[in-house]
């Protein structure tokens, strides 16, 4: 949990130490940071209107957001800063577009590029660290557009006590609900 400032405006976390991203690049505080400066700063284009959540929550882009800083005092140091109070900020911050993502692997793969048709890290292209490179117990593998997106274990993942059992999980398309059905019946959905 944070420490709240008591206007209820600056939140400051502690983040867990030897925590890597799935491509090895360390988890700390400058990546953080450097993942809410890129969300304020998205440019208007196709990354600005898919990012539905981020301009809900924090009222806009820029100058627009309620988001007033990030800094990184330290390595394990993030300190949050809004204009305003905002009481759904917490809660809002665990949904999956908030999840921290490698700055390496957003650069990589051209995470930054307003079209997203041309974004091979938003649209998983070129295959594994392409996309989705995280900290979590499984990682991007592949991409099929309009068939499935495939995520492996990932063999260091920082919670050993947690790490999963599961070698690979297959997301698979079904078009329409009579075919989601045949599919779970045949066994077909759990391959």
């Amino acid at each position: 949990m944070p420490t709240v400032s008591p206007d209820g405006r600056t939140y400051t976390f502690k983040l867990r130490t030897g925590v890597k991203f799935h491509d090895g690049t360390d988890f700390n505080a400058a990546a953080v940071k450097a993942n809410y400066d890129r969300w304020t700063a998205f440019p208007s284009g196709d990354l600005q209107k898919n990012a539905y959540y981020y301009a809900a929550i924090f009222g806009g882009f820029g100058d627009a957001s309620n988001l007033a800083s990030v800094t990184a005092p330290d390595p394990t140091t993030v300190v949050i800063s809004l204009d305003h109070p905002q009481s759904n900020f917490l809660v809002s911050q665990t949904v999956a577009a908030f999840g921290i993502q490698s700055p390496t692997a957003i650069k990589a793969g051209d995470g930054n590029n307003p079209s997203l048709s041309k974004n091979a890290y938003a649209l998983g292209s070129g295959g594994k660290g392409k996309a989705m490179v995280g900290t979590g117990p499984f990682m991007f593998s592949e991409r099929k557009t309009g068939d499935h997106v495939t995520l492996v274990k990932n063999p260091n993942y920082w919670d050993q006590a947690s790490r999963p059992y599961l070698d690979k999980i297959v997301f698979k398309a079904y078009k329409g609900s009579a075919t989601n059905w045949g599919a779970l019946e045949s066994g077909a959905s759990g391959r």
